[in-house]
């Protein structure tokens, strides 16, 4: 079967809360976005992750979409899409 990993135990939880939208720090060291979101895929759990870097304002929207948040609106559009 394989070992369970606290990124399996997340993307259970996020599954069962069936949120509309994760934000997520991008430039945490502590969290790979791309594992994150192939974990969701591979577990079919269907939520919109925003990996936001609170360095430079660059927004990873899950579908390969990049932006640049210069103000909150531009993360309540990114929510939106």
């Amino acid at each position: 079967m394989g070992k369970e990993t606290p990124l399996d135990r997340a993307v259970e939880k996020i599954g069962n809360l069936q949120p509309d939208v994760i934000i997520i720090d991008s430039d945490d060291p502590q969290v790979d976005l791309g594992m994150l979101v192939s974990t969701m895929m591979r577990q079919g759990v269907n939520v919109k992750v925003i990996g936001l870097n609170l360095n430079d304002n660059c927004l990873w929207i899950y579908r390969g979409e990049q932006r640049i948040a210069r103000e909150v609106k531009d993360l309540l559009e990114a929510i939106q899409i």
